[in-house]
């Protein structure tokens, strides 16, 4: 009798020590899979966390260069005496239109604005003085020297022009030469539109648009 509970009592303690064996074990298997699903969360968090970083990033960069531009211009009107808080939001749809119309980024054509304001072009010509200057950069003129030529030109001085549009040299009267250049800036206009519907030109106005989104 002695011998038979002596066996039951080894067969129970093996079976539970075989049982705690097998409970270890899963807890370990199981600690191991929390440790590795948590690796996993803790990594995506980091590369959610980066990923939102430099959206954040690209936001406020594209915000931070529409912002300079605007008080830019609206230094420039307000130095030479004009109401910049009413004009200002008239630009921007002037300048916005431009996008529509070319492609060019309304961030850099209100910085254009700001440098004709304060090169002479008055506030009610800014728009067209922009538009000038997108149509001479068309014919091959760097953005600074098209400002100048259009600042000059709106005032009736054609000096600058005159080097790179030979017409202008031998015109002489002061209709002539404004005719001349007005054919210029339209045909020079009519171009960059035109570029617009090539397949650069709608892929540089959908980056301008979601510049605009971004901003």
């Amino acid at each position: 009798m002695a011998k038979k509970e002596l066996t039951l009592v080894i067969r129970a303690r093996n079976a539970v020590a075989a049982g705690l064996k097998s409970v270890m074990g899963s807890i370990k298997s199981l600690g191991g899979g929390i440790v590795k699903v948590s690796k996993w969360i803790a990594t995506g968090v980091a590369a959610a966390t980066a990923a939102i970083g430099a959206v954040a990033a690209k936001a406020l960069s594209a915000y931070a260069v529409q912002e300079k531009a605007e008080r830019a211009l609206a230094a420039s009107l307000a130095a030479a005496g004009d109401n910049a808080t009413e004009l200002v939001p008239k630009l921007k749809a002037v300048a916005s239109a431009i996008q529509d119309e070319t492609g060019a980024g309304d961030e850099a054509t209100l910085a254009m604005m700001a440098r004709l304001r304060l090169l002479g072009v008055t506030a009610d010509k800014l728009g067209e003085a922009a538009r000038g200057t997108i149509a001479l950069k068309s014919a091959g003129l760097e953005e600074t020297a098209a400002s100048k030529a259009v600042a000059m030109a709106m005032q009736g001085n054609y000096d600058m022009l005159k080097r790179y549009v030979p017409a202008l040299r031998s015109a002489t009267t002061e209709s002539e030469k404004q005719r001349i250049v007005d054919d210029l800036l339209a045909k020079g206009y009519a171009q960059q539109k035109a570029v617009l519907n090539t397949t650069s030109g709608a892929w540089m106005a959908l980056k301008g648009r979601i510049g605009d989104a971004w901003e």
